[in-house]
C-alpha cells in the first residue's frame, strides 16, 4: 500500500512499489530510478495499478479536486502558506517561537507553533515548552478540549470527580466527561496527575474529534495484535495520517509526550 497525495485515501498497487503526486501527473515507480508516467503506461495483467480520484496538493500551492488520471479539474480551497500532503501549511514562519527549549528544527515545530497560535497549548511560566515531557491526564483533556476550539465555562463544569473540584482543569475534565471522552476509575476518582501513555490518548484524541473508528483493520505494528482493544484506534488513526510511527513497533504502553500529542492533534485538525 501507498500513500497518494491527497488527504483521505490510499490506493493499493499490486506489485508497483511507491505512487507519486507530482504537480499534475500521477507517477508509479516500480523500482528505484524507473519512473512510469501513468497518462502513457499500458499496465500488464499482474500489474493492476489502483489510481483513483481525491483532493490534493497542487503546485500553485492550493488545494484541487483531481481525476483518477490525475488531472487537477476544480480549485477547493486557498492555502495562505500553501500545502503539503497533510493538507494547507500552518504559516509557522509568520510566528514567532516564544519557548526557549524548542529549536526552530524540532521535528514537531509546525504543529506546536501551530496549536500555540491557535491558542491549544501553552508553555510554562519560565517561557520552556518541555516537548518531551509526558502529558497527564488533565493536560491531555486541556489540549483536545481546546483543540476542539471549546473554552467550558468554569461555573458550569467543576466537581464532577472526588479529586475534580475547581481547579484549573476542572472545566476539561468536567466538559470530558460530560461528552462521553472519559471515565473515573473503579474508586470513582479521575486522577488527573496520572500520565497517559500513547493508546490511551489515541483513544481519547479519536473521541474528542468525532472521528468513526474503523471495525476491520491489518496488522501494522508488530506490538499492536489484532485482539487488543486499542488496535483498531491505533489503525484508525494510521489510517487518517496521524501517526509518525510506521511499520516496526509502535511500543503502545509509552508514554505520551507533549510534543507527540501536538503532532498527533495537528495532523487531524488541518486534515
Amino acid at each position: 500500500t501507498a500513500l497518494i497525495n491527497d488527504f483521505n485515501q490510499q490506493s493499493d498497487l499490486c506489485t508497483l512499489d511507491e505512487l507519486q503526486s507530482i504537480g499534475t501527473i500521477m507517477y508509479c515507480q516500480d523500482s528505484p530510478g524507473t519512473v512510469l508516467d501513468l497518462s502513457t503506461f499500458v499496465c500488464e495483467a499482474e500489474d493492476t495499478i489502483n489510481v483513483h480520484y481525491g483532493y490534493s496538493c497542487n503546485v500553485d500551492g492550493n488545494i484541487w479536486w483531481h481525476d483518477s488520471l490525475g488531472v487537477y479539474t476544480e480549485q477547493l480551497g486557498t492555502c495562505e502558506c500553501g500545502c503539503s500532503a497533510l493538507g494547507c501549511n500552518s504559516c509557522t514562519d509568520e510566528i514567532t517561537n516564544p519557548f526557549s527549549d524548542l529549536s526552530d528544527s524540532h521535528k514537531n515545530i509546525d504543529a506546536i507553533l501551530y496549536l500555540y497560535d491557535e491558542g491549544v497549548i501553552a508553555g510554562y511560566p519560565n517561557g520552556t515548552f518541555r516537548a518531551s515531557q509526558t502529558v497527564n491526564r488533565a493536560e491531555l483533556l486541556k489540549i483536545l478540549v481546546e483543540g476542539q476550539g471549546v473554552t467550558p465555562d468554569e461555573s458550569v463544569y467543576a466537581n464532577c470527580f472526588p479529586d475534580v473540584n475547581e481547579e484549573w482543569f476542572a472545566k476539561y475534565v468536567c466538559y470530558a466527561k460530560e461528552q462521553g471522552w472519559v471515565d473515573g476509575y473503579p474508586d470513582g476518582s479521575f486522577k488527573p496527575a496520572n500520565t497517559v501513555n500513547k493508546v490511551e490518548s489515541l483513544k481519547m484524541l479519536l473521541k474528542s474529534q468525532g472521528q468513526a473508528i474503523v471495525i476491520t483493520f491489518d496488522t501494522l505494528f508488530d506490538d499492536v495484535p489484532e485482539d487488543q482493544w486499542f488496535a483498531r484506534y491505533v489503525f484508525t488513526a494510521e489510517s487518517l495520517g496521524l501517526l509518525e510511527e510506521h511499520g516496526g513497533s509502535y511500543h503502545p504502553d509509552g508514554d505520551m509526550m507533549r510534543a507527540g500529542i501536538s503532532e498527533n492533534l495537528y495532523r487531524l485538525l488541518i486534515k
